[in-house]
């Protein structure tokens, strides 16, 4: 709201463009596409946050024998969101792919499956009191960029 004043826009018209979802598994998300594709109330959503992609695919087939039936359904999901947002005009948000893997580091929760789908993929971190974004795709120079969110905006 404060940034959206402080360029002198009506923050209420931008954040009813802005719609949130929340599923308790892997199916509710595939319910809340065909829930948006019906719903005249999303007819002017402009951006759908999905927080967070992976983790009810990897709670629905979290056996090791389940890894290739996850992956097929987070791809297919993917593509069904790749398609709504292009038949919709809508940006697709999605947060949380990366996951600790204790002493191995950081690593995608479910491999690349969704690199094929995304546009860019951001890994945002902190070190000390400075918000660092490192663009991770497309694979340019992977440069890091240090931001400050304020009233203004991002700088």
């Amino acid at each position: 709201v404060e940034i959206a004043e402080s360029r002198g826009l009506d923050a209420t018209k931008i954040l009813d463009g802005i719609t949130t979802i929340a599923a308790r598994s892997s199916a509710d998300q595939f319910e809340i596409i065909n829930k948006i594709r019906a719903e005249s109330s999303f007819s002017k959503c402009r951006l759908l946050i999905i927080d967070d992609i992976t983790s009810n695919f990897v709670s629905d087939y979290s056996k090791e024998s389940e890894i290739p039936a996850r992956q097929r359904t987070l791809s297919l999901y993917a593509r069904q969101l790749s398609y709504l947002a292009n038949k919709m005009s809508l940006s697709v948000l999605l947060t949380n792919s990366v996951r600790s893997r204790g002493d191995a580091g950081e690593g995608e929760t479910t491999g690349e499956v969704l690199s094929e789908f995304a546009l860019y993929r951001l890994q945002f971190s902190r070190v000390e009191r400075q918000r660092i974004a490192t663009l991770i795709q497309p694979s340019l120079l992977r440069e890091q960029i240090v931001f400050e969110i304020d009233e203004s905006g991002i700088s």
